[in-house]
Protein backbone atom coordinates (compact mmCIF):
# COMPACT_ATOMS: atom_id res chain seq x y z
CA UNK A 1 0.00 0.00 0.00
CA UNK A 2 1.03 3.63 -0.54
CA UNK A 3 -1.26 5.80 1.70
CA UNK A 4 -1.65 9.55 0.85
CA UNK A 5 -0.11 12.63 2.71
CA UNK A 6 -1.45 12.22 6.04
CA UNK A 7 -4.05 14.97 7.78
CA UNK A 8 -2.94 18.08 8.86
CA UNK A 9 -4.80 18.28 12.02
CA UNK A 10 -3.35 21.56 12.93
CA UNK A 11 -3.32 23.47 10.41
CA UNK A 12 -7.20 22.98 10.60
CA UNK A 13 -7.58 24.74 13.83
CA UNK A 14 -6.29 27.70 16.06
CA UNK A 15 -2.60 26.90 17.68
CA UNK A 16 -0.71 28.60 19.97
CA UNK A 17 1.79 28.46 18.41
CA UNK A 18 4.13 29.57 21.46
CA UNK A 19 2.60 26.87 23.28
CA UNK A 20 3.48 24.56 20.96
CA UNK A 21 7.16 25.56 20.75
CA UNK A 22 7.20 25.66 24.15
CA UNK A 23 5.56 22.00 24.59
CA UNK A 24 7.22 20.32 21.64
CA UNK A 25 11.15 21.81 22.68
CA UNK A 26 10.17 20.55 26.32
CA UNK A 27 9.22 16.90 24.85
CA UNK A 28 12.65 17.52 22.68
CA UNK A 29 14.63 18.43 25.76
CA UNK A 30 13.38 15.63 27.45
CA UNK A 31 13.68 12.94 24.66
CA UNK A 32 17.25 14.28 24.08
CA UNK A 33 18.64 13.98 27.55
CA UNK A 34 17.07 10.53 27.97
CA UNK A 35 19.22 9.47 24.66
CA UNK A 36 22.30 11.38 25.83
CA UNK A 37 21.96 9.54 28.61
CA UNK A 38 22.84 6.41 26.40
CA UNK A 39 25.56 8.19 24.72
CA UNK A 40 27.49 9.28 27.64
CA UNK A 41 27.42 5.63 29.05
CA UNK A 42 28.48 4.48 25.32
CA UNK A 43 31.34 6.92 25.13
CA UNK A 44 32.50 6.38 29.11
CA UNK A 45 32.43 2.63 27.49
CA UNK A 46 34.35 3.41 23.85
CA UNK A 47 36.80 5.79 25.77
CA UNK A 48 38.38 2.78 27.85
CA UNK A 49 38.09 0.65 25.44
CA UNK A 50 39.57 2.32 22.55
CA UNK A 51 42.89 4.89 22.58
CA UNK A 52 42.75 8.23 21.69
CA UNK A 53 44.50 7.53 18.40
CA UNK A 54 41.40 5.24 17.17
CA UNK A 55 39.05 8.57 17.78
CA UNK A 56 41.83 10.42 15.94
CA UNK A 57 41.69 8.31 12.73
CA UNK A 58 38.30 7.72 12.24
CA UNK A 59 37.52 11.69 13.41
CA UNK A 60 40.09 12.01 10.22
CA UNK A 61 37.48 9.89 7.70
CA UNK A 62 34.62 11.85 9.35
CA UNK A 63 35.65 15.48 8.01
CA UNK A 64 35.08 14.26 5.22
CA UNK A 65 32.11 11.37 5.38
CA UNK A 66 30.41 13.77 7.76
CA UNK A 67 30.47 16.85 5.54
CA UNK A 68 29.08 15.26 2.45
CA UNK A 69 25.76 13.75 5.39
CA UNK A 70 25.76 17.01 6.52
CA UNK A 71 24.80 19.30 3.43
CA UNK A 72 22.69 16.51 1.59
CA UNK A 73 21.01 14.93 4.68
CA UNK A 74 18.22 17.62 5.65
CA UNK A 75 18.08 20.21 2.81
CA UNK A 76 14.53 17.88 1.04
CA UNK A 77 13.21 17.63 4.56
CA UNK A 78 13.34 21.35 5.00
CA UNK A 79 11.53 21.97 1.23
CA UNK A 80 9.03 19.49 2.45
CA UNK A 81 8.44 21.35 6.08
CA UNK A 82 8.42 24.65 4.43
CA UNK A 83 5.85 24.54 1.30
CA UNK A 84 2.60 25.46 1.94
CA UNK A 85 0.27 23.61 -0.40
CA UNK A 86 1.72 19.87 0.04
CA UNK A 87 1.24 17.52 -2.56
CA UNK A 88 2.14 13.66 -2.65
CA UNK A 89 4.33 14.28 -6.04
CA UNK A 90 6.16 17.16 -4.25
CA UNK A 91 6.94 14.86 -1.52
CA UNK A 92 8.22 11.98 -3.71
CA UNK A 93 10.11 14.26 -5.93
CA UNK A 94 12.10 15.48 -2.67
CA UNK A 95 12.43 11.96 -1.61
CA UNK A 96 14.24 11.19 -5.18
CA UNK A 97 15.89 14.47 -5.02
CA UNK A 98 17.47 13.17 -1.82
CA UNK A 99 18.63 9.79 -3.61
CA UNK A 100 20.62 11.20 -6.52
CA UNK A 101 22.08 14.27 -3.50
CA UNK A 102 23.11 10.99 -2.02
CA UNK A 103 24.66 9.11 -4.55
CA UNK A 104 26.78 12.10 -5.97
CA UNK A 105 27.87 12.92 -2.79
CA UNK A 106 28.93 9.62 -2.31
CA UNK A 107 31.35 9.69 -5.44
CA UNK A 108 32.79 12.44 -4.48
CA UNK A 109 33.48 10.96 -1.08
CA UNK A 110 35.47 8.22 -2.70
CA UNK A 111 37.31 10.62 -5.44
CA UNK A 112 38.43 12.41 -2.74
CA UNK A 113 39.96 9.92 0.16
CA UNK A 114 43.69 9.38 -1.37
CA UNK A 115 43.55 13.41 -0.60
CA UNK A 116 42.77 13.56 2.83
CA UNK A 117 44.49 10.58 3.31
CA UNK A 118 48.13 12.66 2.15
CA UNK A 119 46.83 15.67 4.10
CA UNK A 120 46.54 14.30 7.26
CA UNK A 121 49.64 11.76 6.75
CA UNK A 122 47.37 8.62 7.31
CA UNK A 123 47.61 6.01 4.72
CA UNK A 124 44.87 3.73 6.74
CA UNK A 125 42.34 6.25 6.15
CA UNK A 126 41.87 5.79 2.37
CA UNK A 127 40.04 2.43 3.10
CA UNK A 128 38.41 3.61 6.17
CA UNK A 129 36.42 6.87 3.85
CA UNK A 130 35.78 3.93 1.26
CA UNK A 131 33.83 1.87 4.11
CA UNK A 132 32.15 4.78 5.46
CA UNK A 133 31.27 6.27 2.26
CA UNK A 134 28.77 3.19 2.16
CA UNK A 135 26.45 5.39 4.90
CA UNK A 136 26.38 8.59 2.11
CA UNK A 137 25.50 6.42 -1.18
CA UNK A 138 22.12 5.26 1.26
CA UNK A 139 21.17 8.21 3.16
CA UNK A 140 18.91 9.62 0.53
CA UNK A 141 17.00 6.37 1.17
CA UNK A 142 15.82 7.45 4.18
CA UNK A 143 11.99 7.63 4.27
CA UNK A 144 10.86 11.31 4.26
CA UNK A 145 7.79 10.23 5.93
CA UNK A 146 9.43 11.97 9.08
CA UNK A 147 9.38 15.21 7.39
CA UNK A 148 5.74 14.93 7.40
CA UNK A 149 5.43 14.02 10.74
CA UNK A 150 7.71 17.27 11.80
CA UNK A 151 5.63 19.64 9.60
CA UNK A 152 1.94 18.29 11.68
CA UNK A 153 3.86 18.70 14.69
CA UNK A 154 3.92 14.80 15.54
CA UNK A 155 7.12 14.77 17.64
CA UNK A 156 6.33 11.48 19.35
CA UNK A 157 7.29 9.45 16.29
CA UNK A 158 9.92 11.81 15.38
CA UNK A 159 11.54 11.30 18.92
CA UNK A 160 11.54 7.39 18.39
CA UNK A 161 13.07 7.66 15.43
CA UNK A 162 15.94 9.82 16.70
CA UNK A 163 16.15 7.64 19.45
CA UNK A 164 16.69 4.67 17.21
CA UNK A 165 19.26 6.68 15.48
CA UNK A 166 21.62 7.01 18.54
CA UNK A 167 20.83 3.33 20.04
CA UNK A 168 21.39 1.02 17.17
CA UNK A 169 24.67 2.65 16.23
CA UNK A 170 26.03 3.08 19.88
CA UNK A 171 25.13 -0.59 20.36
CA UNK A 172 27.08 -2.08 17.41
CA UNK A 173 29.79 0.37 18.04
CA UNK A 174 30.31 -1.05 22.17
CA UNK A 175 29.95 -4.46 20.66
CA UNK A 176 32.76 -4.59 18.32
CA UNK A 177 35.10 -2.28 20.82
CA UNK A 178 34.67 -5.09 22.84
CA UNK A 179 36.03 -7.59 20.98
CA UNK A 180 38.00 -5.74 18.54
CA UNK A 181 39.37 -2.88 20.64
CA UNK A 182 40.67 -0.64 17.64
CA UNK A 183 39.01 2.10 15.63
CA UNK A 184 37.44 -0.99 13.19
CA UNK A 185 35.01 -0.59 16.03
CA UNK A 186 34.00 3.01 15.44
CA UNK A 187 33.77 2.52 11.45
CA UNK A 188 31.40 -1.02 11.56
CA UNK A 189 29.66 0.43 14.04
CA UNK A 190 28.69 3.96 12.27
CA UNK A 191 27.74 1.49 9.26
CA UNK A 192 25.51 -1.34 10.64
CA UNK A 193 23.81 1.74 13.04
CA UNK A 194 22.94 3.79 9.89
CA UNK A 195 22.03 1.35 7.54
CA UNK A 196 19.46 -0.12 11.17
CA UNK A 197 18.37 3.50 11.21
CA UNK A 198 16.88 3.66 7.65
CA UNK A 199 14.96 0.21 8.03
CA UNK A 200 13.50 1.58 11.49
CA UNK A 201 12.03 4.90 9.18
CA UNK A 202 9.93 2.89 7.33
CA UNK A 203 8.63 0.57 10.06
CA UNK A 204 7.47 3.71 11.89
CA UNK A 205 6.58 6.22 9.30
CA UNK A 206 3.14 4.47 7.23
CA UNK A 207 4.11 6.84 4.35
CA UNK A 208 6.01 5.05 0.89
CA UNK A 209 7.23 7.33 -1.25
CA UNK A 210 7.74 6.59 -5.26
CA UNK A 211 10.55 7.80 -7.35
CA UNK A 212 9.38 11.35 -9.09
CA UNK A 213 10.91 13.95 -10.66
CA UNK A 214 8.02 16.64 -11.61
CA UNK A 215 8.69 18.87 -8.56
CA UNK A 216 12.84 17.95 -8.41
CA UNK A 217 14.22 21.29 -9.82
CA UNK A 218 11.72 23.49 -7.51
CA UNK A 219 13.47 21.22 -4.69
CA UNK A 220 17.05 21.90 -5.66
CA UNK A 221 15.76 25.56 -5.97
CA UNK A 222 15.04 25.81 -2.27
CA UNK A 223 17.81 23.37 -0.93
CA UNK A 224 20.90 24.23 -2.23
CA UNK A 225 20.93 27.46 -0.41
CA UNK A 226 20.20 24.78 2.73
CA UNK A 227 22.89 22.73 1.20
CA UNK A 228 25.03 25.71 0.83
CA UNK A 229 24.05 26.97 4.91
CA UNK A 230 24.75 23.29 6.03
CA UNK A 231 28.19 23.27 4.21
CA UNK A 232 29.14 26.57 6.34
CA UNK A 233 27.86 25.25 9.38
CA UNK A 234 29.82 22.01 9.05
CA UNK A 235 33.19 24.26 8.39
CA UNK A 236 32.21 25.86 11.47
CA UNK A 237 32.13 22.61 13.52
CA UNK A 238 34.83 20.80 11.76
CA UNK A 239 37.33 23.38 9.81
CA UNK A 240 39.51 23.55 12.96
CA UNK A 241 40.25 20.18 12.67
CA UNK A 242 42.74 20.72 9.83
CA UNK A 243 44.90 22.37 11.49
CA UNK A 244 45.48 20.31 14.09
CA UNK A 245 48.44 18.40 12.45
CA UNK A 246 50.54 21.34 12.85
CA UNK A 247 50.39 20.79 16.38
CA UNK A 248 50.13 17.50 16.51
CA UNK A 249 48.84 13.77 15.05
CA UNK A 250 46.23 11.71 15.09
CA UNK A 251 46.63 11.12 19.07
CA UNK A 252 45.88 15.54 19.36
CA UNK A 253 43.17 15.14 16.50
CA UNK A 254 41.16 12.33 18.76
CA UNK A 255 41.93 14.63 21.99
CA UNK A 256 40.34 17.71 19.58
CA UNK A 257 37.95 16.05 18.01
CA UNK A 258 36.27 13.90 21.20
CA UNK A 259 36.70 17.11 23.72
CA UNK A 260 35.07 19.50 20.45
CA UNK A 261 31.81 16.62 20.62
CA UNK A 262 31.96 17.04 24.77
CA UNK A 263 32.01 20.28 24.94
CA UNK A 264 29.17 21.14 22.69
CA UNK A 265 27.00 18.41 23.61
CA UNK A 266 25.02 20.04 26.89
CA UNK A 267 23.63 23.16 24.43
CA UNK A 268 23.48 20.68 21.79
CA UNK A 269 21.40 18.48 23.10
CA UNK A 270 19.69 20.68 25.89
CA UNK A 271 18.80 23.92 22.61
CA UNK A 272 19.88 23.05 18.85
CA UNK A 273 17.29 20.24 18.19
CA UNK A 274 14.55 22.83 18.73
CA UNK A 275 14.87 23.87 15.39
CA UNK A 276 12.89 20.58 14.40
CA UNK A 277 9.70 22.88 16.37
CA UNK A 278 10.87 26.24 15.25
CA UNK A 279 10.78 25.52 11.45
CA UNK A 280 7.07 24.55 10.53
CA UNK A 281 6.11 26.71 13.69
CA UNK A 282 7.56 29.88 12.02
CA UNK A 283 5.84 28.83 8.72
CA UNK A 284 2.36 29.04 10.70
CA UNK A 285 3.01 32.03 11.28
CA UNK A 286 4.15 33.49 7.51
CA UNK A 287 0.97 35.78 7.57
CA UNK A 288 0.98 37.32 10.83
CA UNK A 289 4.46 39.14 10.90
CA UNK A 290 3.92 40.99 14.44
CA UNK A 291 3.50 37.65 16.26
CA UNK A 292 6.14 36.12 14.24
CA UNK A 293 8.37 38.71 15.97
CA UNK A 294 7.21 38.28 19.51
CA UNK A 295 7.59 34.39 18.81
CA UNK A 296 10.85 34.56 18.16
CA UNK A 297 11.65 36.63 20.91
CA UNK A 298 10.14 34.37 23.19
CA UNK A 299 12.03 31.49 21.73
CA UNK A 300 15.05 34.08 21.81
CA UNK A 301 14.51 34.46 25.94
CA UNK A 302 14.20 30.81 26.64
CA UNK A 303 17.44 29.97 24.45
CA UNK A 304 19.45 32.58 26.66
CA UNK A 305 17.81 31.56 29.87
CA UNK A 306 18.77 27.65 29.23
CA UNK A 307 21.99 27.99 27.26
CA UNK A 308 23.86 30.88 29.07
CA UNK A 309 24.04 28.75 32.42
CA UNK A 310 24.19 25.75 30.96
CA UNK A 311 27.50 26.22 28.56
CA UNK A 312 29.38 28.79 31.12
CA UNK A 313 28.52 25.80 33.90
CA UNK A 314 30.13 23.00 31.78
CA UNK A 315 33.04 24.68 31.32
CA UNK A 316 33.53 25.46 34.84
CA UNK A 317 33.50 22.10 35.72
CA UNK A 318 34.77 20.95 32.98
CA UNK A 319 38.10 19.41 34.40
CA UNK A 320 36.76 17.05 36.91
CA UNK A 321 33.76 15.96 33.92
CA UNK A 322 36.90 15.11 31.76
CA UNK A 323 38.08 13.10 34.16
CA UNK A 324 35.96 10.71 35.99
CA UNK A 325 34.20 10.09 32.62
CA UNK A 326 37.10 9.85 30.09
CA UNK A 327 40.10 9.13 32.07
CA UNK A 328 43.70 10.05 32.83
CA UNK A 329 44.66 9.79 28.94
CA UNK A 330 42.09 12.18 28.04
CA UNK A 331 43.08 14.93 30.40
CA UNK A 332 44.87 17.46 27.49
CA UNK A 333 41.33 18.14 25.81
CA UNK A 334 40.43 19.72 28.95
CA UNK A 335 41.26 23.41 28.13
CA UNK A 336 39.44 22.52 24.67
CA UNK A 337 36.13 21.49 25.96
CA UNK A 338 36.47 24.76 28.38
CA UNK A 339 36.83 27.08 25.45
CA UNK A 340 34.20 25.01 23.09
CA UNK A 341 31.88 24.94 25.66
CA UNK A 342 31.66 28.56 26.31
CA UNK A 343 31.25 29.08 22.31
CA UNK A 344 29.04 26.96 22.03
CA UNK A 345 26.57 29.36 23.47
CA UNK A 346 26.87 31.89 20.61
CA UNK A 347 26.43 28.84 18.26
CA UNK A 348 22.94 28.47 19.96
CA UNK A 349 21.75 31.22 19.50
CA UNK A 350 22.58 31.86 16.11
CA UNK A 351 20.60 28.30 15.51
CA UNK A 352 17.48 30.12 16.64
CA UNK A 353 18.34 32.62 13.88
CA UNK A 354 18.37 30.56 10.66
CA UNK A 355 14.64 28.64 11.44
CA UNK A 356 13.16 32.41 10.82
CA UNK A 357 15.55 33.43 8.30
CA UNK A 358 14.72 30.16 6.32
CA UNK A 359 10.82 30.51 6.89
CA UNK A 360 10.87 34.23 5.33
CA UNK A 361 12.70 32.80 2.21
CA UNK A 362 16.16 34.47 3.09
CA UNK A 363 18.07 31.16 3.11
CA UNK A 364 20.77 33.71 1.20
CA UNK A 365 21.10 35.18 4.40
CA UNK A 366 21.44 32.50 6.62
CA UNK A 367 23.91 30.98 4.48
CA UNK A 368 25.46 33.57 4.77
CA UNK A 369 25.48 34.01 8.23
CA UNK A 370 27.19 30.93 8.88
CA UNK A 371 29.83 31.19 6.22
CA UNK A 372 30.77 34.86 8.07
CA UNK A 373 31.51 32.38 11.02
CA UNK A 374 33.32 29.72 8.72
CA UNK A 375 35.82 32.66 7.11
CA UNK A 376 36.10 34.53 10.80
CA UNK A 377 37.47 30.89 11.94
CA UNK A 378 39.17 29.98 9.45
CA UNK A 379 40.58 33.30 9.02
CA UNK A 380 41.77 33.69 12.23
CA UNK A 381 43.21 30.16 12.04
CA UNK A 382 45.25 31.21 8.84
CA UNK A 383 46.67 34.05 10.23
CA UNK A 384 47.84 32.40 13.51
CA UNK A 385 48.89 29.50 12.73
CA UNK A 386 52.36 29.74 12.85
CA UNK A 387 52.17 30.83 16.41
CA UNK A 388 49.93 27.40 17.46
CA UNK A 389 51.62 25.59 20.45
CA UNK A 390 48.62 23.10 20.97
CA UNK A 391 45.64 22.57 20.14
CA UNK A 392 44.38 25.06 23.20
CA UNK A 393 45.57 28.08 20.87
CA UNK A 394 43.14 26.35 18.11
CA UNK A 395 40.21 26.33 20.42
CA UNK A 396 40.92 30.16 21.12
CA UNK A 397 40.28 31.16 18.01
CA UNK A 398 36.97 28.91 17.57
CA UNK A 399 35.75 31.36 20.83
CA UNK A 400 36.87 34.34 18.97
CA UNK A 401 34.75 33.23 15.64
CA UNK A 402 31.81 32.37 17.63
CA UNK A 403 31.65 35.56 19.43
CA UNK A 404 32.23 37.96 16.66
CA UNK A 405 29.40 36.29 14.69
CA UNK A 406 26.65 36.54 17.35
CA UNK A 407 26.15 40.29 16.83
CA UNK A 408 25.73 40.47 13.25
CA UNK A 409 23.18 37.18 13.36
CA UNK A 410 21.11 39.48 15.84
CA UNK A 411 21.24 42.18 14.11
CA UNK A 412 19.99 40.30 10.99
CA UNK A 413 17.11 38.86 12.22
CA UNK A 414 15.90 42.37 13.57
CA UNK A 415 15.72 43.68 10.12
CA UNK A 416 14.15 40.94 9.34
CA UNK A 417 11.45 40.73 11.75
CA UNK A 418 11.58 44.39 12.75
CA UNK A 419 12.34 44.02 16.72
CA UNK A 420 13.18 46.85 18.74
CA UNK A 421 16.65 46.48 20.07
CA UNK A 422 15.60 47.37 23.28
CA UNK A 423 13.23 44.51 23.57
CA UNK A 424 16.28 42.10 22.48
CA UNK A 425 18.53 43.67 25.54
CA UNK A 426 15.55 43.20 27.34
CA UNK A 427 16.19 39.08 26.74
CA UNK A 428 19.80 39.18 28.31
CA UNK A 429 20.09 40.81 31.27
CA UNK A 430 18.40 39.11 33.86
CA UNK A 431 19.90 35.90 32.82
CA UNK A 432 23.51 37.37 32.91
CA UNK A 433 23.19 38.67 36.25
CA UNK A 434 22.06 35.50 37.16
CA UNK A 435 25.22 33.66 35.54
CA UNK A 436 27.46 36.17 37.06
CA UNK A 437 26.10 34.70 40.81
CA UNK A 438 26.54 31.27 39.45
CA UNK A 439 30.28 32.42 38.50
CA UNK A 440 30.93 33.72 41.98
CA UNK A 441 29.81 30.99 43.57
CA UNK A 442 31.88 28.16 41.54
CA UNK A 443 35.15 30.42 41.83
CA UNK A 444 35.11 31.30 45.79
CA UNK A 445 32.75 28.93 47.24
CA UNK A 446 32.72 25.63 46.05
CA UNK A 447 36.58 26.20 44.03
CA UNK A 448 37.75 23.52 41.88
CA UNK A 449 40.82 23.00 43.82
CA UNK A 450 38.79 22.04 47.41
CA UNK A 451 39.81 18.94 49.07
CA UNK A 452 36.80 16.45 47.85
CA UNK A 453 36.63 13.28 46.00
CA UNK A 454 36.09 14.17 42.05
CA UNK A 455 32.83 12.80 41.92
CA UNK A 456 31.90 14.43 45.04
CA UNK A 457 33.12 17.97 44.27
CA UNK A 458 31.43 17.63 40.52
CA UNK A 459 28.03 16.67 42.46
CA UNK A 460 27.97 19.76 44.81
CA UNK A 461 29.48 22.09 42.14
CA UNK A 462 26.31 21.54 39.88
CA UNK A 463 23.82 21.84 42.49
CA UNK A 464 25.27 25.08 43.55
CA UNK A 465 25.83 26.49 40.39
CA UNK A 466 22.31 25.24 38.88
CA UNK A 467 20.96 26.62 42.31
CA UNK A 468 22.90 29.85 42.71
CA UNK A 469 21.37 30.65 38.76
CA UNK A 470 17.85 29.42 39.23
CA UNK A 471 17.21 30.84 42.34
CA UNK A 472 18.46 34.28 41.32
CA UNK A 473 16.87 34.04 38.22
CA UNK A 474 13.74 34.04 39.82
CA UNK A 475 14.25 36.48 42.51
CA UNK A 476 15.84 38.97 39.45
CA UNK A 477 12.12 37.65 37.81
CA UNK A 478 10.37 38.82 40.95
CA UNK A 479 11.86 42.21 41.62
CA UNK A 480 10.90 43.17 38.29
CA UNK A 481 7.25 42.89 38.20
CA UNK A 482 6.82 39.22 37.01
CA UNK A 483 6.96 40.60 33.44
CA UNK A 484 5.40 38.57 30.50
CA UNK A 485 8.26 36.16 28.69
CA UNK A 486 10.07 33.32 29.15
CA UNK A 487 10.20 33.29 32.71
CA UNK A 488 6.36 33.61 33.35
CA UNK A 489 6.00 30.54 30.07
CA UNK A 490 8.54 27.89 32.44
CA UNK A 491 6.99 28.40 35.17
CA UNK A 492 3.58 27.97 34.24
CA UNK A 493 4.29 24.95 32.14
CA UNK A 494 6.18 22.96 34.80
CA UNK A 495 3.76 23.93 37.12
CA UNK A 496 1.33 22.42 34.72
CA UNK A 497 3.48 19.45 34.34
CA UNK A 498 4.05 18.88 38.14
CA UNK A 499 0.00 19.38 38.73
CA UNK A 500 -0.28 16.73 36.06
CA UNK A 501 1.50 14.05 38.02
Amino acid sequence: MNPELPAEPIAQKEVNIRQAIMQGGLWIFFARWSMRGIGIVSTVILARLLAPEDFGLVAICLLLVGLAETIGKEGQNLAVIRRQNLDREYVDSAWTASIITGVVLGIIVVSLAPLFAKYFNEPRAIVLIYILSVRVFIMGFQNIGNALNRKNFNFGKDFLFNFLEKIIPSVFTIIAAYYLRNYWALVFGAILGYAGAIIASYMLFDYRPRICFKHIVEVWSFSIWVVAEKFAFFSTMRIDQFFVPAVGNATELGHYHVGSELARMPVVELFMPIDRVLVPAYARLLSEPKELANTYLHTLAVAIIICLPVSIGFAMVASDAVQLIYGANWIPMIPVVELIAISSFAVAIISTITPVLQVLGKSRMSAALIYLQALLLLGGLLIFQARFENIDDIAWVRLAAAMLTLPVALICVRNMIMIRYIEMLKVFWRPAIAVSVMILVLLFVLPQDMETPILVRLILRIAAGGLAYASSLMLLWLVAGKPPGAERALSRLVTERLGSN
